[in-house]
């Protein structure tokens, strides 16, 4: 297990590839940023403090054995391919603070995901070069956001592209 106390700044790459089934990121902690834990194969579950307000491009990238991840109330804003290729990933939960999403953010390809969105406004799409955005690529994937807010992301440009898998929900 790897436990990262009192460290308040971590830099890029800096643990990819860890051998590690568990990551405790210490409170202090602002950004998770570029590829920090990208490729940790045998990572099954990261506790994120509530100091974390960023959740940076390809963060978690390639973390084929998470299961679930639960983002703490405070991060605003989640980037392109965060949690992208994580096989296994069936279960994410986005608290009422993120109020931005870069695309294939939770590209998991393959698994039956279930997103719990809270935010009762629909998260800006962080829209790439390309001008497109895709947050969840699965075989299934159902997305439950509040039940006042469903005909908000149906109506939605980029989320209203899942309108056939948002589901009313009452958190």
């Amino acid at each position: 297990d790897l436990e990262l106390e009192g460290v308040v700044y971590i830099d890029w790459y800096s643990f990819s590839n860890v051998n590690s089934t568990q990551v405790t990121i210490g409170d202090g902690v602002t950004d998770i940023s570029y590829r920090q834990f990208a490729f940790c194969k045998n990572l099954v579950s990261v506790t994120i403090p509530d100091s974390v307000t960023s959740i940076g491009d390809r963060a978690f990238f390639g973390c084929e054995n998470i299961e679930s991840v639960i983002i703490p109330e405070g991060v605003t804003r989640i980037e392109y391919l965060a949690f992208g290729f994580c096989g296994k990933l069936q279960s994410v939960t986005i608290p009422e603070s993120v109020t931005e999403m870069g695309g294939e953010c939770f590209a998991t390809y393959g698994v039956n995901l279930e997103v719990y969105c809270k935010p009762t406004t629909p998260p800006t799409a962080i829209v790439d070069n390309k001008n497109r955005w895709k947050a969840f690529l699965s075989n299934t994937v159902t997305i439950y956001v509040p039940t006042s807010s469903v005909d908000t992301y149906k109506a939605d440009e980029y989320w209203g592209n899942y309108k056939d898998y948002i589901v009313g929900y009452d958190f």
